[in-house]
Parts: C-alpha cells; structure tokens; sequence
C-alpha cells in the first residue's frame, strides 16, 4: 500500500503483538480482561476473579486505536509521510491498569509490591446511607479534617493513624471501614448538603436507568433522539468533548448494511459503471 500511496496511514489492530507468543490467539473482551489483570483485581473485593460488567477492554482499546491515528494523522500533516500502525488491545489495557498498580514496582529493585492499596481496598465502595447510597471520597488532609468535623469525630480527628495521606494509606482498611460506618448515620441528602458545602467529594449512586434522567446530562443535552429510516426513534449519546470553534454533532446513524457502499467506491474513484 505504501507503494501505491507513501502518505497513507494504514492502522490494524488486533488482541496481541505478532511478535509474541500469543499472536493469533482470537480475543473478546474478556479474554483481554483475564489476560490483562482487571478480572484478578475484583479478588480482594469479592473473593475471585470477577469480569467488569461492561466492555471496558474494547473500549479502552478503540480509544488507544482512535489515539494512534490521530498521531500518525499530525505526523503526516507535518511532513506528508504515512506509516502503518498496530494498536493491540492486551498492551493497551494493561498499560491502562499498571498506570496506578505498577505502584513500588515502578522502581527498579521495588520499593513496594505491586497494587495500589487505596483502590484494592475491600471497602472501597459506595456506602449504605440510612435510605440509600453515595460515593463519598474525602481524599486531601483538609477533606478528611473536614469530614471529621462534620461527622463529630474528635477521636478520629486526632489520630495520628489518619493525619497524612501516607499514614492514611497505611491503615486505608481501617480508615475506609469506619467512613462506612459514619455514612450509614445519616440519610443521602442529609449527607450531600452537608459534603456540598464543605466541599467534599461526594456524588449520588446512578443506576442505568437514573442516568436517562440525570440532571447533568438533562442540562447538557446529552442524549440525543434521533430518526432512523429503518430502526424509528433511538436515543444516542451526544459527543463527549465541547469545541470552541468545530463542534461536533450528529450528522450519520447506525448505518444499514452496505448502505455507504457506494459512497465509499465513489471516493476511491470508481465509475458507476465500474461500481
């Protein structure tokens, strides 16, 4: 292909390097969870491997790939010059997970095992309020200080066990345990108000449902209705990124089998004789 056109970016994409021992192996997403070490990190929450309940390994990876081109794109919008392009999906997600968990691996010898033990914490989850659940995530010294106050506890305001981010650290079970027992105290909106004003973390548990009508994404206009010729009304996400000067919209649906066919040919210079 670089014979024929040299300024041609041609990316492929595939579950593993050819260059390793895995090459050819087929791959689904969960095959690249388990591979890639998101399957073994539900273990110290729920007793074994558990998959993610979403396709988070082809969608990391399809934004690795979209990532990819665009460089090659900037290079040759600079020079002019292609180049072909391999995104894989097992190195993408494992460069995606080791990012935090490398942790004192990172250092050559490691300074600490691998993990990163604020996010492998087995209470590292939302809290059971009195009618529901949050997510609450004082994180900074001033945040945890904060939390204390409100919580009316002087006890754990002054202990040493919490006072820094690496004494927290060192006693994250601990320290996480009983922000699950203040949580449960009072009600989601009780806690809300009370962590929106003092500018700590916190945020609502949507479901998949709930999100249809979140405010912020009602306020945004996020979910688009569109027409499809053949399929009737669909609801689509809008574009995540906002652009001062090209934004984006929804201008093609789902396409119909062979429906850009033509299109396509047309482009590449064939007749509609030829085509």
């Amino acid at each position: 292909m670089r014979a024929e056109n040299p300024s041609i970016v041609y990316c492929a994409t595939y579950g593993f390097r050819a260059a390793g021992p895995y090459a050819g192996k087929p791959v689904y997403d969960d095959i690249i969870q388990a591979a890639s070490g998101i399957a073994s990190l539900q273990t110290p929450l729920v007793g074994d491997p558990r998959y993610v309940p979403t396709i988070v390994a082809d969608k990391t990876s399809s934004m690795a790939v979209a990532q990819a081109i665009l460089a090659a794109l900037f290079h040759k919008a600079r020079t002019g010059e292609g180049q072909a392009v391999e995104v894989t999906m097992f190195e993408s997600v494992v460069a995606w997970v080791m990012i935090e968990h490398l942790y004192g691996e990172s250092f050559v010898p490691p300074l600490a095992p691998a993990g990163y033990a604020r996010i492998l914490n087995r209470w590292r989850r939302p809290f059971p309020t009195r009618d529901g659940h949050l997510a609450v995530l004082p994180y900074t010294d001033a945040h945890w200080r904060a939390f204390f106050t409100l919580a009316g506890r002087d006890d754990l305001l002054a202990d040493a066990r919490f006072t820094t981010l690496a004494s927290r650290l060192a006693h994250i079970e601990t320290l996480y345990e009983e922000l699950g027992k203040i949580v449960a105290t009072r009600t989601s909106a009780e806690w809300l108000a009370a962590l929106d004003a003092a500018g700590i973390p916190a945020m609502v548990v949507n479901t998949l449902e709930s999100l249809l009508h979140d405010p912020q994404l009602e306020a945004t206009g996020f979910w688009r209705i569109v027409e499809h010729p053949t399929e009737g009304t669909l609801r689509m996400p809008g574009i995540a990124a906002t652009y001062s000067r090209t934004p984006g919209e929804i201008r093609r649906l789902p396409p119909r089998l062979g429906e850009h066919t033509d299109e396509v040919l047309r482009e590449a210079g064939l007749t509609v004789d030829e085509i």
